[in-house]
């Protein structure tokens, strides 16, 4: 091993003990926040954000068109290019807070909300704070440096969550989500701006930019697409449920997803940037996708799939009463949720390799396919939205996941080994833990939950050391 491949070695796993660790302190306060919230609110104002949220997310989309992650994937980059960007960016941003603005009255019609407009238009200032940090994020990630940039990103969730506390004890209701997200942009403005070394002057003349732009756009087509059928639940539960039933699924939809949405994404920017750097070095990345895919199946199906088992007693306990309904909503959820947490893994190598045609092809294909389920499953309420997912999600992750692997050059049962222990180990769990219900229910709520927890971590553990102990062994290196 060279010199050269160890110190790149080292800046990898720094970078991924910086994210883990700031993710852990940051998420710790984010969680308790969030819990104490839920408490707090009604259903209702978590349905009215998650109506918002999604329009602001898909605006979101355009308002760099890409090119932040352009930024990061080019192997050079001038001092030029990096202010063209920045001068992009920013009149990107103006154009989506101009649009939002503009069509806030008829998405609040769309969804037969009057109250959408003014939050609609107070949000979307979210667009120029973003486009004020991109710039120094992106090269923070391009550098590797991810202590500085974990440590702005904690800080911002702290105090977002902080603000969104006081605001709901306060009695703001849906105003407490609405500020608090706001709050979360404009701290990453300010502190990234004032932690990078280097301050960019934007340049709107965007000649000599044309292959980060074309990149960024490409990029940005998957992006549109992935956003759309990732917010398409969400918008047909509010257009046809309305938006108490919207915020009992994005509730149930949001605490199923925690463990994902805080993880992945810091193990996705690892990947796509260390990927970038090393991108011509197949043999090298394929290597550490199957790990990275060995290490996300391991713990993600058993997380998962015991979330759904202790549901009905933890979320009644954890959130109240109010939130009874959420239940089953989550646990079917939870069960499709090991597959979309192992999908991004392949997406984003395949980014990292520039090679983003094919995630293009593959989101519009899960796209369609799932928008088709929706649509089909509304229909039968927020409990067949739920059914769609755990369909139809399976059979599109099957297809995108066979051409990635294509690409890539991965056999494929070199890839179905990686899932096949944790899938079936995490089975059993999770039917041991059903049977262990029984005999229990008749102490307290706490102590059934407890057991529960500590039957199905104990038996996923044995059976791990029973049939798998090398890759215990693997993982533990791993985590040293």
């Amino acid at each position: 091993m060279t010199a050269e491949t160890i110190s790149f070695k080292t800046k990898v796993l720094k970078g991924f003990y910086w994210l883990s660790i700031g993710t852990f302190v940051g998420q710790l306060s984010s969680w308790i926040s969030t819990i104490i919230v839920i408490r707090l609110l009604l259903p209702k104002d978590y349905g009215l954000m998650a109506m918002a949220g999604s329009v602001i997310a898909l605006l979101t989309t355009f308002s760099e068109l890409g090119v932040g992650a352009s930024l990061v994937q080019a192997e050079r980059m001038t001092e030029k290019e990096i202010r063209q960007i920045y001068g992009f960016v920013l009149t990107c941003s103006l154009a989506g807070w101009l649009i939002c603005h503009a069509v806030a009255p008829l998405i609040a019609h769309f969804y037969n909300e009057r109250g959408l407009v003014l939050i609609l238009r107070v949000m979307n200032i979210n667009f120029i704070l973003i486009a004020l940090y991109m710039i120094p994020q992106s090269l923070f990630i391009r550098e590797m440096n991810f202590k500085k940039k974990t440590t702005i990103d904690v800080s911002a969730q702290i105090g977002s969550a902080l603000v969104t506390l006081v605001l709901a004890l306060q009695g703001m209701g849906v105003w407490a989500l609405v500020v608090g997200a706001i709050a979360l942009n404009l701290i990453k403005a300010v502190v990234f701006n004032l932690t990078y070394a280097v301050r960019y002057k934007p340049i709107f003349n965007f000649q000599g930019a044309k292959s980060f732009i074309t990149f960024g756009a490409t990029l940005t087509g998957g992006r549109l697409l992935y956003t759309l059928y990732n917010l398409s639940d969400t918008i047909i539960v509010g257009r046809f449920l309305g938006q108490y039933v919207l915020g009992i699924y994005s509730v149930a939809v949001s605490l199923a997803s925690i463990p994902a949405e805080k993880v992945l994404p810091l193990i996705n920017q690892i990947s796509f940037t260390s990927y970038a750097r090393i991108q011509d070095d197949r043999e090298r990345i394929n290597r550490n996708v199957l790990r990275t895919t060995r290490v996300i199946a391991f713990a993600g199906f058993p997380l998962f799939w015991g979330m759904a088992g202790v549901a009905p007693e933890a979320l009644p306990l954890v959130l109240g009463p109010k939130w009874v309904s959420a239940v089953v909503p989550f646990q079917l959820l939870c069960i499709v949720l090991p597959l979309k947490s192992l999908g991004p893994v392949l997406a984003t190598t395949i980014n990292a390799i520039g090679d983003v045609k094919v995630n293009l092809y593959n989101t519009a294909l899960t796209g369609i396919v799932m928008v088709i389920a929706f649509m089909i499953g509304v229909q039968k309420g927020i409990i067949g939205v739920c059914i769609a997912w755990i369909l139809a999600y399976p059979a599109v992750f099957v297809i995108t996941s066979l051409i990635n692997l294509r690409v890539l050059g991965i056999p494929v049962k070199t890839y179905v080994a990686e899932l096949s222990f944790p899938c079936l180990a995490s089975a059993m769990m999770l039917l041991c833990i059903m049977m262990m219900k029984q005999p229990v229910n008749l102490f307290p709520p706490l102590f059934v939950l407890s057991i529960l927890i500590s039957g199905g971590v104990l038996i996923y553990f044995c059976l791990t050391l029973i049939f798998k102990k090398e890759a215990y062994a693997e993982i533990i290196k791993l985590v040293r």
